[in-house]
């Protein structure tokens, strides 16, 4: 091979040139300028570093909301429903006695007397609800019915928390309503132990719900054994 001067010296534009003039059918290298502008450009292009970068960004920012909305979903699925019993409520019952009053569109349901364990999912507890969401539901109706779903752990006094009726017996009354309830005020052990508590009426119509031993009913913060409504009679 015939080396021709100045083929070897340092790559530029000028020794590109040369070498075309001195009869080189090669092209010259790639310029600087067009390097330094190669780098935005490359960006700009499907296939670079960055647009990849961009891409994988997007795709994860796309997958994680949708994991947390199926953990969301999963744990908002109420349990099984249950079949009622229409039966006195003997001490730890699995079933909730409620006597409920018509209160139209509104969402809000007090608990006045409960017993036995907390109210979590599919646990057993027995209350008495004076309000409760909807028009269609009858005044001093006794039914029974079975809390299924809950969101917060336990029920103290004052704190609101929605729960899921699963089942009731009565006329009016639709099955899956979801309703808020709220204790209103409590004596003795607390409800969390299982053991039977006394709570003190707020605001409560219909007949008087019996707990193994007779306990809070009537209207408006009337208490102690053996209390009835007049519509309980």
């Amino acid at each position: 091979m015939v080396r021709v001067p100045g083929f070897w010296s340092a790559p530029s534009t000028r020794a590109g040139s040369r070498t075309r003039s001195q009869g080189t059918v090669s092209p010259p290298p790639v310029k600087a300028p067009k390097l330094e502008s190669g780098r935005q450009d490359r960006a700009k292009t499907p296939g670079g570093t960055t647009s990849e970068m961009g891409s994988k960004a997007i795709g994860e920012s796309a997958v994680t909301p949708k994991k947390v909305g199926k953990v969301l979903r999963k744990s908002a699925q109420p349990v099984v429903s249950v079949t009622a019993e229409k039966c006195a409520i003997i001490s730890g019952s699995p079933d909730t006695t409620a006597s409920t009053v018509v209160t139209g569109p509104e969402s809000t349901a007090r608990v006045s007397a409960q017993e036995g364990p907390s109210i979590v999912v599919g646990q057993e507890t027995t209350a008495r609800v004076t309000a409760q969401e909807g028009p269609n539901i009858v005044t001093g109706q006794e039914t029974t019915a079975r809390v299924t779903a809950q969101e917060s752990p336990s029920i103290v006094t004052g704190q609101e928390t929605t729960a899921r009726v699963s089942a009731q017996e009565g006329p009016s009354i639709i099955t899956g309503q979801e309703t808020t309830a709220r204790v209103s005020a409590q004596e003795g052990p607390s409800i969390v132990t299982g053991q039977e508590t006394t709570a003190r009426v707020r605001a409560q119509e219909g007949p008087s719900i019996v707990t193994g031993q007779e306990t809070t009913a009537g209207v408006r913060g009337q208490e102690g054994p053996g209390s009835h409504s007049p519509a309980g009679r």
